[in-house]
């Protein structure tokens, strides 16, 4: 699993990349749309609240059905329904302009797909080792998929103290390293495609 500071930047890069794409929705760039995308780039961890809850073991569930793109649709479609067939359709007006279901739905899966796609790229070592894996295939594939290749480093999150220690502090650092270029980069090409 990536950090949610990587996840959030993910989720800024899915929004840019689908204004440079589709110039014609005038989706904003603002800040409420920028928070939407980062919150639902990290949607996918909240399963650590639920594996809390319902077992007091914080890992149980944790990276497994709220990462499939089957799970990833259904919210996708409720949300699209909750913001724009509710009171909430102003405050999706005010914060991505006045947008189409198929244009709420697509941001908010997209979002919700990089989640799992970072994942499946985030293991203990940078490199040519396997990463954690993800049940990105699943139902059709029960098993975690992984890659190869590992291109970010997995925080540690078991215990309070791994959780707050140098070694994440790193690990934010490295995936700032990372996703800042690319984000301005997204950012400016967008704007020459425009």
């Amino acid at each position: 699993m990536a950090t949610t500071v990587g996840h959030a930047l993910a989720g800024v890069d899915c929004l840019l990349i689908y204004r440079a794409i589709n110039p014609s929705k005038n989706v904003k760039l603002g800040v409420l749309s920028l928070l939407g995308m980062m919150f639902f780039a990290n949607a996918p961890d909240l399963d650590i609240i639920v594996s809390a809850v319902l077992s007091n073991d914080h890992l149980k569930y944790h990276g497994q059905q709220s990462h499939t793109p089957f799970y990833m649709l259904f919210f996708s479609l409720m949300v699209a329904l909750l913001l724009l067939k509710t009171p909430l359709r102003s405050f999706t007006n005010y914060s991505l302009g006045e947008q189409s279901y198929k244009t709420v739905f697509s941001l908010v899966f997209i979002a919700l797909l990089s989640h799992s796609v970072l994942d499946l790229f985030t293991g203990p070592l940078r490199g040519l080792h396997n990463s954690f894996g993800t049940p990105i295939l699943a139902p059709f594939w029960p098993d975690r998929v992984s890659s190869p290749i590992t291109l970010l480093i997995g925080p540690h999150h078991d215990t309070a103290d791994r959780f707050f220690d140098w070694y994440n502090v790193w690990v934010v650092l490295s995936e700032l390293l990372i996703f800042v270029p690319i984000t301005f980069m997204i950012l400016l090409l967008s704007k020459k495609m425009r």
